[in-house]
């Protein structure tokens, strides 16, 4: 039974800090930025690791790719979406300006101004890639049954034609868009990890002799500034060493999916 609630725990504090980083409104993104509610300005960033995360280092961070859960959740400060869905399923605008429904077809105009985190400028075209990746990725073929295809009409604005009409279907557009033909560079690196596509998300991932650790985007989205600006990443072979590593204080938070049953 002792085990039984360290579990619960572990699964509460992950969701949140999942949602501290990865909401986008309300009191949750002022506390994770460590901003108080009336403050005009956000404080500067200590450019140190406040925190570690661990990652499965046999699976990858390619949102596409990634098998297991803890770096799907990972994935997700890597990489941000058109839309993400409130507690109440109803749409939020991420990287989307607006939103057009007429009949079978939705067109979305894209936020002017974005950028991966390598400087260049996020385009329609790079939906539109990502879009036909989700297509065929597990993850997200349930969610774009309805829309059969999409194409780019300019440069920040996507054309998605549906099967069915369905005012709601933004709610739909949550799949991770990556930089134009970046999706295929770790196919030929011997760790996954470390050659992942290029994303506008919170994080970007850094590499050196010594660590890996996720780098704070300071340009997303026009701003991002929270306390720590790096996560620490720790190296862990599988998710059966979670536990252990977290009552060791390796890391400081971990995802539990319960999945397998096993409690």
């Amino acid at each position: 039974m002792h085990n039984f609630y360290k579990k619960i725990i572990c699964l509460l504090s992950c969701a949140a800090i999942l949602l501290s980083l990865c909401g986008c409104d309300g009191k949750s993104l002022l506390a994770s930025l460590n901003i108080k509610e009336g403050q005009t300005t956000a404080p500067t960033t200590i450019n140190e690791i406040g925190f570690t995360l661990p990652y499965i280092r046999t699976d990858s961070l390619n949102p596409y790719k990634a098998k297991q859960a803890m770096n799907k959740y990972l994935s997700t400060l890597l990489y941000d979406s058109l839309y993400r869905v409130d507690s109440s399923f109803k749409s939020v605008a991420v990287m989307a300006e607006s939103a057009a429904f007429s009949e079978t077809t939705l067109t979305v105009k894209l936020k002017s101004g974005l950028k991966f985190t390598d400087g260049s400028a996020v385009s329609a075209k790079d939906v539109v890639y990502s879009f036909e990746l989700a297509k065929e990725c597990t993850e997200y073929i349930s969610l774009l049954k309805n829309i059969s295809d999409a194409a780019y009409t300019d440069d920040l604005t996507i054309k998605f034609n549906l099967s069915q009409a369905n005012p709601d279907e933004a709610a739909n557009l949550t799949f991770p868009v990556i930089k134009q033909n970046t999706a295929t560079a770790d196919e030929d690196d011997s760790n996954e990890s470390t050659a992942i596509p290029i994303g506008s998300g919170r994080y970007s991932l850094a590499v050196s002799e010594d660590e890996k650790y996720l780098q704070a985007n300071t340009a997303r989205l026009g701003s991002y500034q929270p306390k720590y600006g790096k996560i620490g990443l720790y190296e862990v072979p599988n998710s059966e060493n979670l536990q252990s590593l977290f009552g060791l204080k390796r890391i400081d938070f971990y995802c539990e999916s319960f999945s397998s049953g096993k409690y």
